[in-house]
């Protein structure tokens, strides 16, 4: 290949990346030792774990800039996913990413639901300070 413009990449690991049973001794641990901010974050690599669950995670903001709308919030778009019936989890990686076995499309469209949803919160708050 002789153009300048190469993106390289990899290597990529799409194994398991936790172990359960490892990451549940570290929680147990981690109460004995009282080290309580520790243990949010196992519980996400637990949940994390789940073998159904694809290799990626799709972000927030990614999802609102395709569905042409502000990013909701992560746990709301979350909360559409599994209404919807799929498996929606958090990701350790990134703060507002998801890991989800909804195709692109369905994310996209719990993003636009989900912010939606924030406007009509938003509105019930208001009329609520109103009264």
């Amino acid at each position: 290949c002789s153009s300048t413009n190469v993106s390289m990449n990899g290597p990529m690991w799409v194994g398991p990346l936790h172990d359960v049973a490892t990451l549940e001794a570290m929680a147990d641990l981690a109460d004995e030792w009282s080290w309580k901010e520790t243990r949010p974050l196992l519980e996400t690599m637990v949940a994390e774990a789940d073998p159904r669950l694809p290799p990626y995670f799709v972000h927030t903001h990614d999802l609102a800039r395709a569905a042409g709308v502000s990013p909701p919030k992560r746990d709301l778009i979350m909360e559409t996913l599994r209404a919807k019936g799929h498996l929606a989890v958090r990701s350790h990686v990134e703060r507002d990413g998801i890991k989800t076995d909804a195709d692109v499309r369905t994310c996209v469209e719990a993003a636009r639901e989900g912010a939606a949803e924030t406007l009509r919160r938003g509105e019930i708050k208001r009329a609520e300070k109103e009264a």
